[in-house]
């Protein structure tokens, strides 16, 4: 699940080696959403079938509810944040229960996304045993070019975790043909800046067509292809490294996701209403810009 998971789900220190813009401190310009989701029903592996309510105080998420199929409470988020219901105790403890006792719970952060008007931290966990466990985390740092937009800037990060996961400082520059954002690329930094790869975006018309990321060797490694049917049917296929996936994403007349088809019966359907809201926060820029619709 894009939005609530990313379960593909610590600290600023990266931030401290990468240089800021004269714009750092002005905050970009924001678009308020004429509609914003009420409530998300679907089913994925890891909740089964879930249902999420949604309240809202003035334009900002105060508290997303998740319940199971039995309509207990499993979770529940905010702007920044999904928490799990746990045990709080261990196995060898549950074990030793007396037959009918109720299992002692708590709550605890499957997903958490950090931001400042420049800055973004995603913190990635995995489940051991039953408790969730931070494994490594993604610092992003954006300069905004000098209209402030957010789909307009030069991004540099630096994953942080185990020996398996750290990475050099990296860097995309974005290039644009007016307001369209036509390619990029990506750089790694040791000594000083060494391109890696190059991406392309296309177009037919308005409607972008593909996403391309090609080696300085010539190999391509990245690939998203959008199939459109009529004006609400849209279909994302994405190969990463031989890695092939297709989603598929129902839009309403005004251009929002209503349903979400990721396949082997994972699916979310929502529900809007009228009012801004800020559940998109939970998507980090790097997912917004490429492309794909998400959940308002």
């Amino acid at each position: 699940m894009k939005i609530l998971m990313n379960i593909i789900l610590l600290s600023l220190l990266s931030m401290s080696i990468m240089s800021c813009h004269d714009n750092d401190d002005v905050e970009p310009l924001v678009q308020l959403n004429k509609y914003r989701a009420k409530e998300i029903k679907g089913h994925n592996a890891l909740w089964g079938d879930f249902k999420i309510s949604l309240n809202y105080i003035d334009n900002s998420l105060d508290l997303g509810f998740l319940t199971d199929r039995n309509q207990d409470t499993i979770g529940r988020l905010n702007s920044s944040q999904v928490l799990m219901l746990v045990p709080s105790i261990s196995q060898e403890e549950i074990d030793q229960l007396e037959p009918g006792s109720t299992i002692p719970m708590k709550y605890e952060v499957i997903f958490q996304i950090q931001r400042k008007t420049n800055q973004e931290v995603i913190y990635h966990y995995a489940k051991e045993d039953l408790q969730y466990v931070l494994k490594y985390s993604e610092s992003y740092l954006f300069e905004y070019d000098d209209t402030l937009r957010m789909d307009r800037k030069i991004m540099k990060w630096r994953r942080i975790g185990d020996s398996k996961t750290d990475d050099p400082l990296m860097r995309m520059v974005y290039t644009y043909n007016g307001d369209r954002l036509t390619g990029g690329e990506y750089a790694t930094y040791i000594s000083n800046w060494e391109p890696r790869s190059h991406v392309e975006y296309s177009y037919d018309g308005n409607q972008l067509t593909g996403i391309k990321e090609t080696t300085i060797d010539g190999q391509v490694v990245f690939t998203k292809t959008f199939i459109y049917s009529g004006s609400d049917r849209l279909k994302v296929k994405t190969e990463d490294h031989g890695v092939v996936r297709e989603v598929d994403y129902v839009l309403n007349s005004d251009g929002y996701v209503t349903r979400i088809d990721e396949g082997d019966g994972n699916y979310m359907e929502v529900e809007y209403e009228l009012g801004h809201g800020d559940l998109s926060t939970l998507v980090s820029n790097i997912v917004k810009i490429q492309g794909e619709p998400f959940i308002k």
